[in-house]
């Protein structure tokens, strides 16, 4: 055996480039089914995603499922959930965490911003209540209940801003 014949025996008869090989094509592969799936998933849920609505209408929304709650006498319950539904419309309104504080501490927040003067000593009637109620374990009369959602009603239709908020979380 010459020298020449032990070299075509050595390498292959032609040379083929990285990116000809099998594993680039089938890397290229899996990387376009996975933006191809990616850009999917994302029309999906971007074409039917659900419209968020205002914080103010949002919580109108909120305070006719209490009006259920009424009719059960679960005054505690109500007092609460009227409680919540005003803080969050309230850290939604102000951009300020409100959750966390009283409902004292949220009145005197109320009286250092922008609030409409007639409706701080609305607010506060209602959170009175609504302390009395939740701690004292004290018994409301229905038309008192009915008298401070009204109440707090009216202070959302007042505070609620012409632009759209989303709704909150």
């Amino acid at each position: 055996m010459n020298l020449e014949q032990q070299l075509y025996d050595i390498y292959p008869v032609w040379y083929t480039p990285w990116w000809h090989q099998p594993i680039v094509y089938n890397s290229a592969l899996v990387l376009g089914l996975l933006i191809i799936g990616g850009l999917g998933y994302w029309l999906l849920f971007y074409f039917r995603r659900k419209r968020q609505l205002p914080t103010s209408e949002w919580a109108q929304q909120r305070f006719n499922t209490l009006e259920e709650v009424i009719d059960t006498g679960d005054y505690n319950g109500f007092y609460k959930q009227l409680t919540a539904i005003l803080k969050t419309y309230f850290t939604a309104l102000y951009e300020v965490d409100i959750m966390s504080k009283t409902d004292q501490e949220v009145v005197v927040f109320l009286n250092g911003v922008d609030f409409p003067a007639h409706l701080r000593d609305t607010i506060d009637g209602v959170l009175r209540r609504a302390l009395f109620v939740k701690f004292a374990n004290a018994q409301a009369a229905r038309e008192g209940m009915l008298a401070d959602l009204a109440a707090s009603r009216q202070i959302i239709a007042q505070t609620a801003p012409q632009d759209d908020q989303e709704e909150p979380a």
